[in-house]
Protein backbone atom coordinates (compact mmCIF):
# COMPACT_ATOMS: atom_id res chain seq x y z
CA UNK A 1 0.00 0.00 0.00
CA UNK A 2 1.28 3.51 -0.94
CA UNK A 3 2.34 5.96 1.58
CA UNK A 4 0.31 8.59 1.57
CA UNK A 5 1.37 12.17 2.04
CA UNK A 6 -0.78 14.76 3.37
CA UNK A 7 -0.93 18.76 2.46
CA UNK A 8 -2.29 21.70 3.23
CA UNK A 9 -2.49 24.29 0.88
CA UNK A 10 -3.08 28.50 1.46
CA UNK A 11 -3.36 30.41 -1.51
CA UNK A 12 -2.90 34.45 -1.11
CA UNK A 13 -4.23 36.99 -2.98
CA UNK A 14 -7.58 35.43 -4.26
CA UNK A 15 -10.97 36.64 -3.31
CA UNK A 16 -13.62 33.96 -2.60
CA UNK A 17 -15.81 35.16 -5.93
CA UNK A 18 -12.21 33.87 -7.74
CA UNK A 19 -11.75 30.97 -5.67
CA UNK A 20 -15.56 29.70 -6.48
CA UNK A 21 -14.78 29.93 -10.24
CA UNK A 22 -11.61 27.74 -9.55
CA UNK A 23 -12.06 25.25 -7.04
CA UNK A 24 -15.08 23.58 -8.24
CA UNK A 25 -17.70 20.82 -6.64
CA UNK A 26 -20.54 18.92 -6.81
CA UNK A 27 -23.57 17.27 -4.92
CA UNK A 28 -23.02 13.25 -4.99
CA UNK A 29 -25.77 10.62 -3.78
CA UNK A 30 -24.26 7.97 -2.40
CA UNK A 31 -25.05 4.98 0.11
CA UNK A 32 -24.48 4.71 3.71
CA UNK A 33 -24.31 1.75 6.14
CA UNK A 34 -28.13 1.03 6.22
CA UNK A 35 -28.26 1.32 2.15
CA UNK A 36 -30.23 4.64 2.48
CA UNK A 37 -29.37 7.43 0.24
CA UNK A 38 -27.41 10.11 1.28
CA UNK A 39 -25.97 13.40 -0.38
CA UNK A 40 -22.85 15.02 0.11
CA UNK A 41 -20.38 17.75 -1.38
CA UNK A 42 -17.54 16.66 -2.88
CA UNK A 43 -14.95 18.05 -4.75
CA UNK A 44 -14.71 17.21 -8.32
CA UNK A 45 -11.92 14.63 -9.73
CA UNK A 46 -8.60 16.71 -10.33
CA UNK A 47 -9.14 16.40 -13.88
CA UNK A 48 -12.25 17.97 -14.14
CA UNK A 49 -10.93 20.91 -12.05
CA UNK A 50 -10.88 24.40 -14.48
CA UNK A 51 -7.32 24.87 -13.12
CA UNK A 52 -6.04 21.90 -14.01
CA UNK A 53 -7.73 21.74 -17.84
CA UNK A 54 -4.25 23.17 -18.96
CA UNK A 55 -2.88 20.10 -19.10
CA UNK A 56 -5.84 18.92 -21.11
CA UNK A 57 -7.25 15.39 -19.75
CA UNK A 58 -8.02 13.01 -22.30
CA UNK A 59 -11.72 11.05 -21.16
CA UNK A 60 -12.38 7.73 -22.64
CA UNK A 61 -16.05 7.12 -24.05
CA UNK A 62 -17.35 6.12 -20.37
CA UNK A 63 -15.53 9.51 -19.35
CA UNK A 64 -13.26 8.36 -17.53
CA UNK A 65 -9.31 9.67 -17.85
CA UNK A 66 -6.95 8.43 -20.11
CA UNK A 67 -3.71 7.29 -18.95
CA UNK A 68 -4.80 8.46 -15.22
CA UNK A 69 -1.10 7.16 -14.12
CA UNK A 70 1.21 9.37 -16.25
CA UNK A 71 -1.27 12.31 -16.35
CA UNK A 72 -1.20 12.51 -12.50
CA UNK A 73 2.37 11.77 -12.04
CA UNK A 74 3.81 14.58 -14.72
CA UNK A 75 0.64 17.46 -14.07
CA UNK A 76 0.06 16.24 -10.06
CA UNK A 77 3.55 15.60 -9.17
CA UNK A 78 1.72 12.25 -7.37
CA UNK A 79 0.33 8.81 -8.87
CA UNK A 80 -3.11 9.64 -7.22
CA UNK A 81 -4.48 12.89 -5.22
CA UNK A 82 -7.39 13.47 -3.17
CA UNK A 83 -8.23 16.95 -1.67
CA UNK A 84 -10.43 16.27 1.51
CA UNK A 85 -11.72 19.89 2.43
CA UNK A 86 -11.55 23.29 0.12
CA UNK A 87 -12.71 26.01 1.61
CA UNK A 88 -11.89 29.38 0.77
CA UNK A 89 -8.39 29.80 -0.07
CA UNK A 90 -7.14 26.87 1.58
CA UNK A 91 -6.89 22.85 0.36
CA UNK A 92 -6.00 19.93 1.84
CA UNK A 93 -5.77 16.33 1.10
CA UNK A 94 -3.16 13.36 0.86
CA UNK A 95 -1.55 11.83 -2.45
CA UNK A 96 0.49 9.23 -2.93
CA UNK A 97 4.14 8.63 -1.47
CA UNK A 98 5.07 12.41 -2.33
CA UNK A 99 3.35 16.11 -2.04
CA UNK A 100 1.23 17.50 -5.57
CA UNK A 101 3.57 19.89 -6.23
CA UNK A 102 2.70 20.32 -9.73
CA UNK A 103 -1.27 20.85 -8.80
CA UNK A 104 -0.21 23.95 -7.14
CA UNK A 105 2.14 25.32 -10.03
CA UNK A 106 -0.99 24.59 -12.01
CA UNK A 107 -3.48 26.34 -10.12
CA UNK A 108 -1.42 29.52 -9.58
CA UNK A 109 -1.14 29.95 -13.12
CA UNK A 110 -4.31 28.81 -13.63
CA UNK A 111 -5.21 31.69 -11.31
CA UNK A 112 -2.86 34.21 -12.91
CA UNK A 113 -3.63 33.57 -16.51
CA UNK A 114 -7.46 34.20 -15.57
CA UNK A 115 -7.51 37.29 -13.57
CA UNK A 116 -4.46 38.49 -14.51
CA UNK A 117 -2.33 39.17 -11.01
CA UNK A 118 0.03 37.75 -8.72
CA UNK A 119 -0.69 35.08 -6.44
CA UNK A 120 1.12 33.00 -3.74
CA UNK A 121 0.46 30.07 -2.08
CA UNK A 122 2.19 27.98 0.97
CA UNK A 123 2.04 23.76 1.12
CA UNK A 124 2.79 22.19 4.27
CA UNK A 125 3.19 18.30 3.68
CA UNK A 126 4.30 14.92 5.43
CA UNK A 127 4.40 11.23 4.90
CA UNK A 128 2.14 9.21 7.05
CA UNK A 129 5.50 7.36 8.86
CA UNK A 130 7.19 11.24 8.83
CA UNK A 131 10.05 9.88 6.22
CA UNK A 132 9.63 13.14 5.21
CA UNK A 133 8.12 17.12 5.98
CA UNK A 134 8.21 19.64 3.93
CA UNK A 135 7.42 23.62 3.01
CA UNK A 136 6.80 24.48 -0.13
CA UNK A 137 6.39 28.51 -1.32
CA UNK A 138 4.89 29.64 -4.57
CA UNK A 139 4.92 32.51 -6.64
CA UNK A 140 2.97 33.69 -9.52
CA UNK A 141 4.99 36.00 -11.99
CA UNK A 142 4.57 37.72 -15.46
CA UNK A 143 7.22 37.34 -18.07
CA UNK A 144 6.20 39.39 -20.92
CA UNK A 145 2.60 38.29 -21.51
CA UNK A 146 2.97 34.74 -20.03
CA UNK A 147 2.80 33.66 -16.42
CA UNK A 148 4.91 31.48 -14.65
CA UNK A 149 5.53 29.99 -11.11
CA UNK A 150 7.84 29.94 -9.16
CA UNK A 151 8.93 27.59 -5.62
CA UNK A 152 11.07 27.50 -2.68
CA UNK A 153 10.97 24.18 -1.01
CA UNK A 154 12.58 23.46 2.66
CA UNK A 155 12.35 19.09 3.01
CA UNK A 156 13.43 17.11 6.53
CA UNK A 157 14.00 13.58 6.03
CA UNK A 158 12.65 11.58 9.04
CA UNK A 159 16.03 10.62 10.11
CA UNK A 160 16.87 14.31 11.11
CA UNK A 161 13.81 14.05 13.58
CA UNK A 162 14.61 10.84 15.39
CA UNK A 163 17.86 12.99 15.66
CA UNK A 164 16.44 15.60 17.68
CA UNK A 165 14.45 12.94 19.87
CA UNK A 166 17.25 11.16 20.69
CA UNK A 167 19.33 14.68 21.57
CA UNK A 168 16.09 15.41 23.73
CA UNK A 169 16.34 12.76 25.86
CA UNK A 170 19.92 11.19 25.57
CA UNK A 171 18.11 7.37 24.55
CA UNK A 172 18.35 5.56 21.56
CA UNK A 173 14.91 5.48 19.72
CA UNK A 174 15.67 1.76 18.08
CA UNK A 175 15.63 0.28 21.60
CA UNK A 176 13.17 -2.33 22.31
CA UNK A 177 12.11 -0.69 25.41
CA UNK A 178 11.63 2.95 23.66
CA UNK A 179 7.99 4.16 23.65
CA UNK A 180 6.60 6.79 21.68
CA UNK A 181 3.80 7.83 24.14
CA UNK A 182 6.03 7.24 26.80
CA UNK A 183 7.14 9.87 29.52
CA UNK A 184 10.92 10.49 29.23
CA UNK A 185 13.52 12.96 31.39
CA UNK A 186 13.94 15.81 28.44
CA UNK A 187 17.88 17.73 28.63
CA UNK A 188 15.48 20.55 30.61
CA UNK A 189 15.07 17.90 33.02
CA UNK A 190 11.42 17.51 32.26
CA UNK A 191 9.05 14.31 32.07
CA UNK A 192 7.54 14.99 28.37
CA UNK A 193 6.21 12.61 25.49
CA UNK A 194 8.58 12.06 22.66
CA UNK A 195 5.86 11.75 19.76
CA UNK A 196 4.20 15.09 22.14
CA UNK A 197 7.79 16.92 20.72
CA UNK A 198 8.07 15.75 17.56
CA UNK A 199 4.28 17.37 16.98
CA UNK A 200 5.68 20.40 18.13
CA UNK A 201 8.88 20.29 15.83
CA UNK A 202 6.86 19.95 12.54
CA UNK A 203 4.28 22.08 13.54
CA UNK A 204 7.26 25.10 14.47
CA UNK A 205 9.14 23.62 11.18
CA UNK A 206 5.86 24.05 8.79
CA UNK A 207 5.44 27.48 10.39
CA UNK A 208 8.35 29.38 8.84
CA UNK A 209 10.30 26.15 7.14
CA UNK A 210 13.57 26.65 9.74
CA UNK A 211 14.52 23.47 11.25
CA UNK A 212 15.83 24.24 14.95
Amino acid sequence: MANHVYFNIEVTGVDESEWEQTVLSEKVTRKNYDDEDYTVLEPLELEKQPFMQGCKPEFDEDDYLKDSYNWYCNNVGAKWCHIESWEYSYITGYSAWCQPTAMVENLLEYLSMTYDKEFSAKMTFEDEFRNFIGVEWYDSYKVGDEWAVGMDESIIDGGDINLKIEENYKLDISDDDFDWWGEYKDINGEMTNPSEYADDLVYAFFDDGVWR
